[in-house]
């Protein structure tokens, strides 16, 4: 697998170890990652929001430490999530549980166990199929699927996207502010994903 972007040091196994570099690397991640996730916190009390939520540490950690991948490309990022939240949100539909208190007020009946199945099943797929996958919406459509992101459902499933969305746009500046070349959308060549023709 080749990629078109220069791997610093630190995360490139063909490079050797360089404790120098890897200690910098390590330093811009905690900066950057309190950075972001002070602000997204600090925004979500501010507004009474849901703009934090367990999902987003995982994607803060691969938009900030391994951003040369796929999965840490805008595009992968913000449709990984978006069908996470579709998926959880028809999972609780089907089983109806729309409205539902959350399973840690009621505990996990069967419904909620058919509704959690459904959307990881239907997420992890979906990203398959439409070549964007990003792990931590895994879990993102978990929080949905078991009633986490609260009531009422509409506009907080809008305002959980809407926070990807800044997260994105915040790892956007970091990167370009450190002249890395970190795509718009997406990287410039594909990276090989299991079931993909190339």
């Amino acid at each position: 697998m080749s990629s078109h972007h220069p791997v610093e040091p630190a995360l490139d196994p063909d490079a050797g170890f360089s404790f120098a570099a890897h200690h910098k690397v390590a330093f811009g991640v905690l900066c950057a990652g309190f950075a972001c996730i002070f602000a997204l916190a600090s925004l979500a009390m501010l507004l009474h929001a849901p703009l934090i939520f367990p999902s987003l540490g995982a994607t803060v950690f691969l938009l900030l430490a391994a951003w040369q991948t796929e999965a840490a490309s805008p595009r992968n990022v913000l449709c990984g999530h978006a069908i996470a939240i579709v998926c959880g949100y028809l999972a609780l539909l089907a089983t109806g549980l729309v409205d539902a208190p959350p399973s840690v007020v009621t505990g996990v009946s069967g419904d909620r166990v058919v509704a959690a199945a459904l959307s990881l099943a239907f997420t992890g797929g979906l990203m398959v199929m439409f070549h964007t996958p990003h792990a931590p919406a895994g879990a993102t459509t978990l929080i949905v699927s078991l009633g986490l992101v609260g009531q009422p459902l509409f506009p907080r499933l809008f305002v959980v996207e809407a926070a990807v969305a800044l997260l994105v746009l915040m790892a956007f500046a970091i990167h370009r502010l450190r002249g890395r070349r970190y795509p718009v959308w997406k990287h410039e060549l594909p990276v090989d994903v299991p079931g993909r023709s190339r």
